[in-house]
């Protein structure tokens, strides 16, 4: 028994699995370095919720001065369609009237292709409207603006377009559903128990923090105290 034990102790449990993550790890810089090393996983992205057609109504759940429509925008800030954009001239007013500068006339965000333009501290530092252009005014100095074409850009992001692939597949979807079960039961009792956050600094010192409290939820979990 003790030698089996050894046994599992030196394989690698990444070679067999599949890593589950949230959309806080996701980047295409992360999702190389997984194709990279040969680990297989999936990982979510922000839209992955929206692309599921089982979340299609989950709107209906909110409260009613709060649901809209898939596809349906609500924002207490101005959208680009308040601004007067003429493609041609390649000009755009925001709302106070006021002219914004050109920034690219060829920008590429996401993907997408696109005209953006830039306020000015002279433009939006003093504007009446700021609070309603400008989600946080205490941060931003000027508001930016781009109006895409509907035509797409070569794709820059090839790790995360195989990911979205994957995860929007059948397989896919419930394999990480298994993840609301796995491990955010485990976060939610580490949380109940203080673990918010590290306490202490240096790789060493972090990893006895997070063993020690493994090792009271592991023994929570043996009397059944624990999810």
């Amino acid at each position: 028994m003790r030698q089996d034990f050894k046994a599992i102790g030196k394989q690698d449990p990444l070679k067999a699995a599949t890593v589950l993550t949230d959309s806080g790890y996701h980047s295409e810089a992360t999702l190389q370095q997984l194709a990279d090393a040969r680990i297989k996983a999936l990982v979510a992205d922000t839209g992955f919720r929206s692309r599921d057609p089982r979340f299609a109504d989950a709107y209906r759940h909110k409260p009613e001065d709060k649901q809209r429509q898939p596809g349906e925008r609500r924002s207490q800030w101005f959208q680009p369609k308040d601004f007067q954009f003429d493609p041609d001239d390649k000009t755009c007013r925001c709302p106070a009237g006021k002219a914004l500068k050109l920034s690219s006339a060829k920008a590429i965000i996401k993907g997408r292709r696109g005209m953006s333009f830039d306020g000015s501290r002279a433009t939006c530092g003093h504007c009446p409207l700021r609070s309603k252009c400008i989600r946080k005014p205490e941060v931003s100095v000027y508001r930016q603006v781009t109006f895409f074409d509907g035509s797409k850009a070569k794709d820059s992001h090839p790790q995360t377009t195989a990911m979205k692939a994957r995860i929007d597949s059948r397989e896919g979807r419930l394999m990480y559903s298994r993840r609301l079960g796995i491990v955010e039961p485990v976060f939610g009792n580490l949380h109940s128990h203080g673990l918010r956050r590290f306490t202490f600094r240096s790789r060493r010192k972090v990893d006895a923090q997070w063993k020690l409290f493994a090792l009271v939820h592991n023994v929570q979990k043996l009397q059944g105290k624990a999810p």
